[in-house]
């Protein structure tokens, strides 16, 4: 009987996670975002292209500042979708209860159908850079231009889904306003790109992600930023060492993730029980007031 309870209650949060996951998908801000990040993929790909017809050697970038300015407008695109996912939780709420009247609403399914979200969309953001950027120098030199940006973009995927869950953690377990949250968040994810490549370019052991975040190039175009860019770049990163990054930013993202699913479950529970705010904010418990 426990077994048979057991197995219904992983198929309803696996259903769960799938309709939360369209509902997601029907967010018109997040294909905003991604839009506004195919845009700046396509406007790097034609000054590229239009400098390389016209021969003007100036205007062009070289590979590695054309490949982190790509590897950017991706990581740009993921962040925006990721913090949009996370700040519309009343929004997404909402759209479960007008789709499935009387069903619970799950916050732990809401938040991992988000992470599903995110990986069809850093998929729509890679495409056009693989399909358009052949890097045939690097070709020549062996280097899979396909594999290099996948590994990039995984990691750059795991790096926001971390800053997701910092986010999710300060609007539920701290209740903060969206705006503080979305600023935290974005704060904590330039850090933790800024950390990751002081940490590349001063630690032989994690030489390998020099060329991961964007902080590499900034000091061509800021005066007085430190050069962190490496003079020896890895551009397929060998499989030993990707799985230890990999895995690294994987035991990260499960840390920060058990930081809020507790509160996240007391929601849920509240939720059951009739007790949480019908409103187009994130969910907070109510107390009822004691009569006088």
């Amino acid at each position: 009987m426990n077994a048979g309870s057991a197995k219904a209650k992983q198929a309803g949060m696996l259903s769960a996670i799938e309709r939360l996951a369209w509902i997601h998908l029907g967010n018109r801000f997040i294909w905003l975002a991604a839009g506004l990040a195919w845009y700046m993929i396509g406007q790097l790909s034609f000054v590229q292209w239009r400098s390389a017809v016209r021969l003007a050697e100036g205007l062009q970038f070289d590979t590695l500042e054309l490949m982190a300015h790509l590897t950017a407008a991706i990581e740009a695109g993921l962040l925006a979708t990721a913090l949009i996912l996370a700040l519309s939780t009343g929004r997404t709420r909402e759209a479960w209860r007008r789709r499935f009247p009387g069903q619970p609403f799950s916050y732990i399914a809401s938040c991992l159908a988000s992470t599903l979200v995110l990986l069809p969309v850093a998929g729509i953001l890679l495409l056009p850079v693989i399909v358009l950027h052949r890097y045939p120098e690097l070709a020549a030199e062996g280097v899979s231009i396909p594999l290099m940006m996948l590994q990039r973009v995984l990691l750059l995927v795991l790096a926001v889904l971390i800053t997701y869950n910092v986010v999710t953690i300060l609007r539920l377990p701290l209740g903060l306003p969206r705006w503080l949250s979305a600023m935290l968040g974005l704060a904590f994810h330039i850090g933790l790109g800024y950390y990751v490549t002081f940490l590349s370019f001063t630690t032989e052991a994690y030489a390998r992600l020099n060329d991961v975040f964007y902080y590499n190039q900034l000091w061509r175009y800021m005066e007085g930023f430190p050069n962190l860019q490496r003079p020896q770049v890895f551009h397929n990163i060998e499989m030993p060492y990707y799985a230890y990054f990999a895995a690294a930013g994987a035991v990260l993202w499960m840390f920060t993730l058990l930081l809020w699913l507790p509160k996240a479950g007391m929601l849920g529970s509240a939720a059951l029980r009739g007790g949480v705010h019908n409103s187009g904010r994130d969910a907070r418990p109510t107390r009822k007031k004691s009569s006088q």
